[in-house]
């Protein structure tokens, strides 16, 4: 966001340029965290610049990610109200910003890739901001210099909810959405779980294959309250 300063500009107008566009990127950020509740939107960086292109302009850089997560939520058998929820994560493979104020670029670099900053000869060299939310890092990066994101796998889980009128097992068909290996378990209101693959029974790691069919059986803690088996990838 830029605003054109007078020519003969003080410092006073700098100010005043500078609190302009910091309100402008603002009230855009405030607008998009409140376009819906399922948007997750990170909380932003700014960068000023000043004389861009050698003319009197202040320039305000907001930086921020917008993250839309994929969900599928679907009913096994509606009658008796056992839903499976099924969900990706892809919060740990959200892209890294990288912010060259010398040829004026921002660049994502997704998970698993590497970034080299231009050799560049310029009479003052600024250093290549690094915003690294998978890893949690902001550093500043020389001409040539590389940068590599770590390679973080999503995250693959699924909920079998069971109701406390329901019965004891649930059983799906493998999606594409849901194929992936699970390899942990979390327990709610059960002593027990039993898996089954195509019929046979198994044990963690779980690979679910397209069309694979899945069933959880369960034998409850306490009959009068509802249970849960969530399995997740990692």
């Amino acid at each position: 966001m830029g605003d054109r300063l007078p020519n003969d500009f003080t410092s006073e107008d700098l100010i005043n340029g500078k609190t302009k566009t910091s309100q402008i990127l603002d009230e855009i950020h405030y607008h998009i965290e409140n376009l819906a509740s399922n948007i997750l939107v990170t909380g932003m960086n700014k960068f000023y610049y000043e004389n861009v292109n050698q003319d009197s302009i202040v320039v305000c850089r907001g930086e921020f990610t917008i993250e839309i997560p994929r969900y599928t939520s679907r009913v096994a058998t509606p009658y008796d109200a056992q839903v499976i929820d099924i969900g990706q994560n892809q919060t740990l493979c959200k892209p890294v910003t990288v912010i060259d104020p010398n040829n004026n670029t921002t660049t994502q670099v997704l998970a698993g890739q590497t970034y080299t900053v231009p050799l560049v000869e310029l009479p003052v060299f600024e250093p290549a901001v690094v915003i690294d939310n998978v890893n949690g890092v902001t550093i500043e990066l020389s001409s040539g210099e590389t940068y590599t994101v770590n390679d973080i796998p999503d995250l693959y889980s699924m909920s079998f909810n069971y109701g406390v009128e329901s019965e004891s097992g649930i059983t799906i068909t493998a999606t594409a959405e849901e194929a992936a290996t699970y390899s942990a378990q979390a327990l709610v209101n059960c002593s027990a779980v039993t898996y089954r693959k195509n019929s046979t029974v198994t044990t963690l790691p779980i690979a679910l294959a397209v069309n694979d069919v899945l069933s959880v059986e369960i034998t409850k803690n306490n009959l009068t309250a509802s249970s849960k088996v969530v399995l997740t990838s990692l």
